[in-house]
């Protein structure tokens, strides 16, 4: 790391991985084993900031990750154990992230992700899937969350807090025709502070949305929460 100036540091980081296969999955004489290892490595850059007197920070990485032996489920008709291992996958992408006071009272929270992940050694696969975006890995997804609570008068205390995330389209499985769809959602939230308790109301998926968290194939899919409402008090000692 290296600072700049007051504001701004830069780093840099690179490291090596490895690690055995999931001892179930090996041991499993449906799934295809014995497999090989999984080797990694690691190279990331990026800043980190400082702005408006430490009230506001702003940090960009820009990364590379590229991982061999990755298993994954081959969705093979009466074989759900089978799996299948990748010779190798890249990840290329750029992370971004703020949080800090905007204005006195005045919170916020933005990130956002750009992940270009492909397959670029079939392995023990098809060679088709060479170039293919990996299984779970939307291309690009954020959030942003903003909260304001009243400094004073009749309802010092009462905070107000709104905000979503998005989420592009995935491949579910190695399959190039089993897709998800992207996604956005709104949440909210109430709050109010008196001295040293909190009471939170928050109120996630307004729209109702129908979404897809992952899954591995059509057929075992990980649906996201329906609308719901989580009420909390707390108290700081």
């Amino acid at each position: 790391m290296y600072t700049i100036n007051k504001n701004i540091n830069v780093y840099g980081v690179y490291t090596e991985g490895y690690n055995p296969q999931d001892a179930a999955t090996q041991a499993n004489p449906l799934a295809g084993g014995p497999f090989d290892p999984i080797s990694s490595n690691l190279i990331e850059g990026g800043l980190k900031t400082e702005w408006l007197s430490g009230r506001l920070t702003a940090n960009l990485a820009v990364y590379r990750i590229r991982q061999k032996g990755t298993l994954y489920n081959a969705s093979a008709p009466g074989n759900p154990d089978l799996m299948v291992q990748i010779g190798e996958e890249e990840a290329k992408g750029v992370e971004l992230d703020v949080t800090g006071q905007i204005m006195p009272h005045w919170d916020v929270v933005v990130t956002y992700a750009y992940n270009d992940a492909v397959i670029t050694s079939a392995g023990k696969t098809d060679l088709d899937l060479v170039g293919q975006q990996k299984p779970n890995a939307p291309k690009n997804q954020g959030s942003i969350w903003t909260k304001y609570t009243i400094p004073s008068g009749a309802v010092k205390g009462f905070g107000i807090g709104a905000g979503g995330n998005f989420v592009t389209e995935r491949n579910v499985s190695l399959s190039k025709t089993q897709t998800l769809p992207g996604y956005a959602l709104l949440n909210a939230a109430l709050y109010y502070k008196v001295n040293r308790v909190q009471v939170q109301f928050n109120m996630n998926n307004l729209a109702n949305k129908v979404y897809w968290v992952g899954g591995y194939d059509y057929l075992r899919l990980f649906p996201g929460a329906p609308r719901n409402w989580q009420a909390t008090v707390s108290y700081t000692f």
